[in-house]
């Protein structure tokens, strides 16, 4: 029987060439995108000048379960270094696709890889080494309530951190619709998270200055893609690596 990580990276392996086609999916991006720009300053973020990025000592971004790379896309005036981790070698190649279309990202490195850091025996080794370690931010958005164990995975992102990185979850707040996303139900292990649990679980991962913001507004969360949408509240929180 497939574990849990093995029907998720099924699933979005087989959905990665048409992510971005969806209009849905075009509108959850770009309302992340809104709320991370808005947030920048409170993740202590600030866009880069021409001898920090000609010095690539600049900060450094880790985009775990990063999709088609909508989190780097966002933020990568704010980083000379950025990599993308995601389960599905697929989507790390759209990833890649992007990075390779944009000459804007002038010498910052970019790139991401098919990687797992959440599997019970440890991450995968495409993870290892000093690439994969060390970094000012580490983000995950809209896929913790994919993860089955979140406290593993907040424990193992914020491994990869210096001391005094800062960790980012965005995330829904739980709602009345429970885990019935129609398409991808069955790669959903939670209904959101509330304030109390993400600060326990930023906490229990050694974060310290844990705050948690919320969207204005709500999120349009599709179902499928001939359904109405359901609206959601959205959350961002942060900890800082003790």
């Amino acid at each position: 029987m497939a574990n849990f990580s093995d029907i998720n990276k099924e699933h979005w392996d087989n959905l990665a060439s048409r992510y971005l086609e969806k209009d849905w999916t075009k509108v959850m991006i770009n309302q992340a995108a809104d709320f991370m720009h808005s947030k920048v300053e409170w993740m202590g973020l600030h866009q880069l000048d021409d001898a920090e990025l000609q010095s690539r000592n600049g900060p450094s971004l880790l985009d775990y379960a990063c999709g088609p790379g909508s989190v780097s896309k966002a933020l990568w005036p704010y980083f000379s270094k950025i990599r993308g981790i995601d389960l599905s070698p697929n989507m790390a190649k759209e990833f890649n696709k992007w990075v390779s279309s944009q000459p804007d990202l002038g010498p910052r490195s970019a790139n991401a890889i098919s990687g797992d850091l959440l599997l019970a025996e440890g991450p995968s080794e495409s993870t290892r080494g000093p690439e994969y370690e060390n970094f000012d931010v580490a983000i995950v958005s809209f896929a913790f309530h994919h993860f089955e164990h979140p406290d593993v995975a907040a424990r193992r992102l914020v491994d990869r951190l210096k001391v005094g990185g800062t960790f980012v979850i965005i995330d829904l707040l739980p709602h009345e619709h429970g885990i019935a996303h129609g398409h991808s139900t069955h790669t959903i292990a939670h209904n959101g998270f509330s304030n109390e649990k993400t600060k326990e679980i930023l906490e229990g991962a050694g974060c310290t200055d844990v705050d948690i913001v919320i969207m204005d507004g709500t999120a349009k969360i599709f179902v499928a893609d001939n359904a109405e949408p359901f609206e959601a509240k959205v959350f961002m929180a942060k900890g800082r690596k003790a």
